[in-house]
């Protein structure tokens, strides 16, 4: 259940704001050759690098980020009282490992009790269980519960097997380099099934390919990214799959968001799939390989999950649970005082600027985690443009200009955040840190103006040729994002421009994917109907993940609406910089190109993205709730549902 990067949600972030969820690539082609030529050790991704391993990490999707804000004070109640629970590290420890190492160690605590209905909760609603349209967090959450891939991300960003039984590399002799073309084998574990009770083979794999690349295919999240690349699968009915690539992709090991069931997937038309492969009107229809399928769905309120007959056949052990709720509440604050009742065992998608409201939840049911999740403005290019002309560059260095960060980290934020520079978390190895985007000038913003041309009216607000300076700001209901934007909008006023800020539901109005929207939706990212939108994204330890986020082939506006870049700006150097990441076995040479990419968003050749700061991951969880682990990547803290068990 990889996914690339996400938009709160994959990654938007109200991953929120959205994309793919477990996408993530810890390992590149590049270690894995190297490994294949010598003894030495190739590292493991890492909290804090300092410079880069000396491997590769593979890359994904996008993803969709995760969202989060500071909820509204609750009447606090009483909560029940446990042993606290240790919080698991956002990343592994920095230490060069061998290829194995890579391999997950988590090993699930025996289920001391079997039986029970565990709600776990969001403050989304959701808007498809299919992971491939997921455009926000919740509707990971959702899909992943109930479809696998062949490998997931754990919480300490190692590879966890959920189809596979293997991790492809040169030096096993499971990848095999042909000049410039790949093959890559891949062992399905033998035995399993499918919900409906049919095998699990090699030509779902194959039909999951063809399904991404049918030519009827629309508003897929994660784009054709990796699929295009693939001339064939073989290996039919049998476990041995091998996938014959026609160039190197460095990307393989987590390419893919789920595999789909061939005999079902076949049943419906390519050009219906949004609406009704996985239908939400009637989730029994679909076939699943999670460990808890969808019963019924009422999208206002929930999502019940029931046991999958078959769950033992991938995981090795019956479902703990005799049900699984996915609660879903209007707004984070009522997701709060909803756990506080005892309305749920786990609040998910909450972050730093929650803690401060928290302060009479019992701490061993709080799990805070360093999170690779960012918050940021992004400029819609394309809309402001069509306003404003040729001034549509000088309007957003302005508007960049004019944005006091220092101001929004200190005030909504209450100082709880560190300051970002660029979509990447300062974890990663292929991180490179440059200065600031911009330096916050009311007097520059204005003298920027004051040259293009734009004159202050009677009322304060500027306007050039009968046309006055107003721009639409969007973001989630999140409480946080609301005052961020309010606060620079004031500041916006000082310069001669009309911010109208608008807090719009998450799921649909602002994330909803290509397919789950209609085209004129106020604010939402995708159908670019927004001149500025605050949210987040989900980083991820696979380089290639923002590569549709941040390049001109993920403008969403172009057919087949595949993309995830919202402000619609690239440049020739930042698209030259993608193609050496994609392709590259080289991590010099990745990181290098990253570098360039990060180096474009420093510079004021930027006109879409302005970052503002990182945050930490919030997880609510009742003490009786056990193999809970939460998770810093896109493949979000309800990665190992198989394994959860509630104690008596």
């Amino acid at each position: 259940m990889p996914v690339a990067w996400q938009w709160e949600s994959l990654g938007h972030p109200d991953l929120e704001d959205l994309v793919r969820k477990r996408l993530f690539s810890l390992l590149a082609v590049a270690g894995i050759v190297a490994s294949a030529c010598s003894s030495a050790a190739t590292p493991a991704p890492t909290a804090a690098p300092t410079a880069a391993p000396t491997t590769a990490a593979p890359t994904a999707a996008p993803a969709t980020p995760a969202p989060t804000a500071a909820p509204t004070a609750a009447p606090p109640t009483a909560a029940p009282t446990a042993a606290p629970t240790a919080a698991p590290t956002a990343a592994p420890t920095p230490a060069p490992t061998p290829a194995s190492d890579l391999l997950s160690t988590y090993k699930p605590e025996p289920a001391g009790n079997t039986g029970g209905t565990m709600v776990m909760a969001e403050w989304q609603t959701v808007t498809t269980i299919n992971p491939y349209y997921a455009a926000a967090n919740a509707d990971q959450e959702a899909g992943f519960v109930g479809l696998a891939s062949l490998l997931d991300i754990d919480q300490n960003l190692k590879y966890y097997p959920e189809l596979a039984s293997n991790l492809p590399t040169v030096a096993n002799g499971d990848v095999v380099i042909n000049g410039t073309k790949m093959d890559v084998t891949w062992r399905l574990k033998p035995g399993m099934k499918w919900s409906d009770g049919q095998p699990i083979t090699c030509e779902d794999v194959d039909a999951t390919v063809k399904w991404v690349m049918n030519k009827d295919q629309v508003g897929l999240y994660s784009g054709t990214v990796g699929y295009e690349d693939i001339t064939s699968v073989d290996g039919g009915t049998g476990t041995d799959c091998v996938v014959h690539y026609g160039k190197i992709y460095s990307a393989y090991l987590l390419m893919w968001v789920v595999i789909l069931p061939k005999h079902y997937i076949e049943t419906v038309p390519v050009t219906d799939a949004p609406t009704k492969l996985y239908p939400l009107n009637d989730p029994t229809k679909g076939v699943y390989s999670g460990c808890y399928i969808p019963s019924q769905i009422d999208p206002a309120a929930q999502i019940t999950f029931v046991p999958n007959p078959n769950c033992a056949t991938i995981y090795g052990h019956a479902p703990y649970l005799d049900k699984l709720i996915f609660k879903y509440y209007g707004d984070a604050a009522a997701m709060v005082q909803g756990f506080r009742a005892g309305e749920v065992d786990l609040a998910m998608n909450l972050s730093d600027s929650d803690i401060p409201q928290l302060t009479d939840v019992p701490a061993d049911q709080k799990l805070i985690q360093d999170a690779l999740f960012s918050e940021a403005n992004f400029y819609n290019n394309k809309r402001l443009k069509e306003k404003f002309g040729d001034d549509y560059k000088t309007i957003i260095r302005a508007m960049m200009t004019a944005t006091n960060v220092d101001a929004v980290i200190k005030g909504p934020m209450n100082g709880t955040v560190t300051r970002a520079s660029s979509f990447l978390s300062p974890n990663l190895w292929f991180y490179t840190q440059y200065p600031d985007t911009t330096t916050f000038s009311l007097d520059n913003a204005k003298a920027m103006l004051d040259a293009a041309g734009w004159v202050p009216g009677a009322d304060g607000i500027r306007a050039k040729g009968g046309k006055k300076l107003e721009v639409e700001m969007c973001t989630t209901t999140r409480q946080y994002r609301g005052d961020s934007l309010t606060l620079i909008a004031s500041d916006f006023k000082k310069i001669g421009i009309l911010g109208t800020v608008k807090s719009k539901p998450a799921q649909p109005d602002v994330f909803g994917g290509w397919n789950q929207v209609p085209a004129d939706q106020d604010c939402n990212v995708q159908r670019g109907n927004f001149d500025i939108a605050m949210h987040g994204n989900v980083s991820s330890p696979d380089p290639t993940s923002f590569y549709l986020a941040f390049s001109s082939t993920g403008f969403p506006d172009l057919a087949p609406h595949n993309g995830g870049n919202e402000s619609r700006w690239a440049t020739p150097e930042m698209d030259a910089a993608w193609a050496i990441i994609n392709t590259s076995l080289d991590n010099a040479a990745v990181k290098d190109a990253m570098s360039t990419v990060l180096k474009t968003i420093s510079s004021e050749d930027n006109t879409g993205y302005l970052p503002f700061f990182n945050h930490q991951n919030v997880w609510l969880t009742n003490p009786k709730l056990n193999n809970f682990t939460g998770n810093p990547s896109t493949a979000t803290g309800n990665w190992n549902t198989e394994d959860w068990w509630l104690a008596q």
